[in-house]
């Protein structure tokens, strides 16, 4: 069973989605999804509701959220930020933990989605493992790319009378997604190479690619991870990256390897 809610929070709301266990009396853990932004958001979100519901049947509780005004979450478009997105996942651990009645949870974070997770999930007290699925790593990085898809963009339509991604000090527009000033300030500082505090709670570093080889930036990741005391797992999974599809994608590999991570590896969270 599927639920929705919005939950308030500081003059905001945020919506969620409760995927109840098949055994809801007994769940042998519980999840919740961390969605990537803008462009990526919207083609990873069928992918991230078949994970939730093929979870569900195995018996774990999931939660997704669209963070203050990303996806049906109201907001300002001048509101998102890295640090508000960041208070937005911690309520939900919290909302995830009450629905579930469960002590602990399992992040699952895709993209931006998992840097989010990184920077939450090993620090807190009420998280078991983090998955971290293809995490941006580096914030300015994903910048560049949204600058350069941009110009791909406005170059392909330009001839429509369209445009891509306008770039100024008022911020970025990225085919209709806003990133403000204070985002992309948030995002070109942000780097989890550069973390230094103490790590204990298991990670797995997932990559998803067409071979069966962890990209370099990736594992230099989670050799950090491990260095900052984290129980690091790494795995590649072969999918398409479903992320950047341009149209529907049943990303089967994804969906088999989180169900592995959180169930048929690591048991009961």
């Amino acid at each position: 069973m599927e639920t929705y809610e919005f939950i308030p929070f500081g003059g905001h709301q945020l919506l969620t989605a409760f995927h109840a266990s098949a055994s809801p009396t007994d769940p042998c853990g519980c999840a919740v999804l961390v969605a990537p932004i803008h462009e990526e958001k919207k083609a990873a979100h069928r992918p991230l509701v078949d994970l939730a519901r093929r979870l569900a049947a195995e018996g774990y509780a999931v939660m997704r959220f669209d963070p203050r005004a990303t996806g049906d979450s109201p907001g300002d478009d001048d509101q998102p930020t890295l640090t508000s997105w960041r208070e937005d996942l911690e309520l939900v651990i919290d909302r995830a933990r009450g629905k579930s009645g469960l002590h602990r949870v399992d992040l699952i974070g895709l993209r931006l989605g998992a840097d989010l997770a990184a920077l939450v999930g090993p620090t807190h007290d009420f998280v078991e493992r983090t998955v971290l699925c293809v995490p941006l790593i580096n914030g300015g990085r994903y910048l560049r790319e949204v600058r350069l898809r941009g110009k791909i963009r406005g170059a392909l339509t330009e001839a429509d009378g369209g445009d891509g991604a306008a770039d100024t000090d008022r911020g970025i527009d990225y085919g209709g997604h806003y990133i403000s000033p204070q985002l992309i300030q948030e995002l070109e500082a942000h780097d989890l190479m550069a973390a230094d505090s103490t790590l204990a709670r298991p990670i797995s570093c997932v990559d998803i690619r067409g071979r069966d080889s962890m990209t370099a930036p990736l594992s230099a990741l989670a050799t950090r991870l491990k260095e900052r005391g984290a129980r690091v797992d790494t795995r590649v999974l072969i999918d398409e990256p479903f992320w950047n599809a341009l149209g529907p994608v049943v990303p089967e590999a994804f969906i088999d390897g989180m169900v592995h991570v959180l169930i048929r590896e690591e048991g009961a969270s």
